[in-house]
């Protein structure tokens, strides 16, 4: 498939599941919304059951491993759909910086 083929109906039609190296239960992302060389979009819905929710809350670790999938969803699209090759495995080398504060809302 050539990039310019690529449209936001096709890619949001995929299942996730074929471009993630990782499986559920451990699967952060729900699909891939949009792909594009420099970024990509992915849509998550956190649900109580969830590995990553700790008292009702999305934890900053679930959070940095939503990040992490959004990252190898768009590599395993590029790599399978674009390349023609298998998904493969990665890592996270290094975090620095990264900082989650939840603020109260008012009503």
């Amino acid at each position: 498939m050539e990039l310019s083929e690529v449209t936001d109906a096709f890619v949001q039609s995929i299942d996730i599941h074929t471009v993630l190296p990782q499986q559920e239960p451990f699967v952060m992302v729900g699909r891939l919304v949009h792909f594009e060389m420099n970024s990509s979009t992915t849509e998550t819905r956190v649900c109580e059951d969830n590995l990553f929710v700790e008292n009702g809350f999305f934890s900053p670790c679930g959070m940095m491993e939503n990040i992490a999938q959004t990252c190898a969803s768009r590599i395993g699209f590029y790599n399978k759909y674009i390349l023609g090759k298998d998904v493969q495995v990665g890592y996270i080398g290094a975090i620095r910086d990264y900082v989650i504060t939840r603020k109260k809302c008012s009503e």
